[in-house]
């Protein structure tokens, strides 16, 4: 859909109830209970999401999102 609204130009991309925030759920553990691993979502995903979705005059730039990507990726390796 997003790549079709590209392609004929159709610009916005606005939600039908402006007033109405996604509600998110986050993973916090594995599914073997522990809190910690590949199960949980993590922190700085969650904050950059949020960041996202706030009113677009204070969402992050596509710079500080790429900023944002390249130093998690840093941190796991």
């Amino acid at each position: 859909m997003v790549l079709w609204m590209v392609v004929e130009e159709i610009g916005g991309f606005g939600r039908e109830v402006k007033f109405v925030r996604p509600e998110l759920v986050w993973r916090d553990h594995n599914h073997d209970g522990s809190d910690q691993g590949k199960g949980e979502t993590p922190h700085w995903f969650r904050d950059l999401v949020e960041k996202c979705l706030n009113e677009e005059s204070k969402r992050p730039s596509a710079e500080d999102v790429l900023e944002v990507l390249k130093d998690a990726q840093v941190a796991q390796k």
